[in-house]
């Protein structure tokens, strides 16, 4: 994917605003740029939608035409300005549309709001989703024959497949969780609900108390992203979550097993887990669940794989760190490091749920099990 924008601006969307990610952090990591390419066009419209400096193309074919041969297919433009005036953006398009880029992505048309740095950053997310995302609901299309077909979006409406874009599903998963709650919900003649869908990486929760509630941007893998969403908050505690000692306290998350190798009761090798908790404590029962782990994907979960990684965990923690008692059987001590470790995702999890619900003044002393945390 290839970036267009104005000349001197190059690195804007890389440095942002200068706000830092994390205040205290001493190596701040910021995200790796999408873009495999980026040249500053010169052009210039002012915040009137005035042309300061006309449109230079000179050249600029050329170097399409490079990028084309080099194997980018995807086109992203972003110009100061341009959803004020967007002439610019629109005459490079044109410019480019014969070269057979497989999507161009014009900022104006994207996110045709102001603030050059979360547009651009939308327009290159876009550009660099949609191409893939694309091929795939052809594929679909062409398996499903003359079955309609349309896609959930960010914002919980439905998109055409033409229209279907990477930014406008880049939260369209937790989307689709959240309508079908809400349906729910009404068929029970209930008003107000907390939604809380938990998966191997993260939990995404909801409120709904009679309207579905909305935001106009969030940040999404270190970038900003400005499009109409569902207001979903996201912590990294979920089923895979890894479980690890660091700076002499006990940890979840935010790194995850996955799926493969996955939870260590996975029996292929992974580490302890919220999963590998769960199952140590009695939450899970192996027999009840299908046959479909280990190196053959023909086992059941394995307790004792799950035992061995929090014994790896035991080993390892800091004296006093454990809620068991020093003169505690081992495997006593394992269950308490279990019990620990789900506390800890469980109030993790009860954070995301006050940020949605007691910080705007919607109680939370009537949902699930988190009650007693919040």
């Amino acid at each position: 994917m290839g970036l267009l924008i104005t000349a001197g601006f190059e690195d804007l969307l890389s440095i942002g605003d200068q706000s830092r990610p994390d205040l205290f952090a001493l190596k701040i990591q910021r995200p790796t740029p999408l873009e495999q390419c980026r040249h500053g066009v010169v052009e210039r419209i002012d915040a009137a939608g005035r042309v300061e400096t006309p449109l230079q193309t000179a050249g600029l074919v050329t170097l399409l035409q490079q990028w084309r041969d080099s194997g980018i297919d995807s086109l992203a433009v972003v110009l100061l300005h341009s959803s004020r005036n967007p002439c610019h953006e629109l005459a490079i398009a044109a410019l480019a549309r014969p070269l057979a880029f497989q999507y161009i992505a014009l900022s104006h048309q994207v996110s045709p709001l102001p603030k050059c740095v979360v547009r651009g950053q939308t327009t290159v997310l876009d550009a660099y989703l949609t191409p893939p995302l694309q091929r795939y609901v052809q594929t679909l299309q062409r398996q499903l024959g003359d079955v309609q077909l349309q896609f959930m979006t960010s914002s919980g409406g439905l998109a055409e497949p033409a229209r279907f874009t990477g930014s406008e599903a880049v939260l369209s998963g937790p989307a689709g969780g959240v309508i079908g709650a809400v349906q729910a919900c009404r068929d029970l003649g209930r008003t107000r609900c907390i939604g809380f869908d938990m998966g191997g990486t993260s939990t995404d929760v909801f409120h709904w108390g009679g309207t579905l509630e909305r935001c106009g941007e969030a940040l999404i893998a270190g970038l900003r992203i400005q499009k109409p969403m569902l207001d979903i908050n996201t912590v990294a505690s979920g089923g895979g979550s890894v479980i690890s000692w660091r700076e002499g306290r006990l940890r979840v998350g935010p790194h995850s097993a996955g799926s493969n190798p996955g939870p260590a009761c996975y029996g292929l090798g992974g580490p302890a887990t919220i999963t590998d908790a769960n199952l140590l404590v009695g939450h899970l029962c192996p027999t009840q669940l299908p046959s479909c782990f280990g190196p053959g994907a023909d086992a059941r979960l394995d307790p004792a794989a799950a035992a061995c990684a929090f014994g790896q965990l035991l080993r390892q923690a800091p004296s006093g760190a454990i809620s068991a008692d020093e003169d505690a059987d081992e495997e006593t001590a394992l269950l308490h490091l279990a019990r620990d470790a789900l506390r800890i995702a469980n109030e993790q999890m009860a954070q995301a749920i006050r940020a949605i619900s007691i910080a705007r003044g919607a109680g939370g002393l009537r949902w699930c099990r988190w009650s007693a945390c919040l």
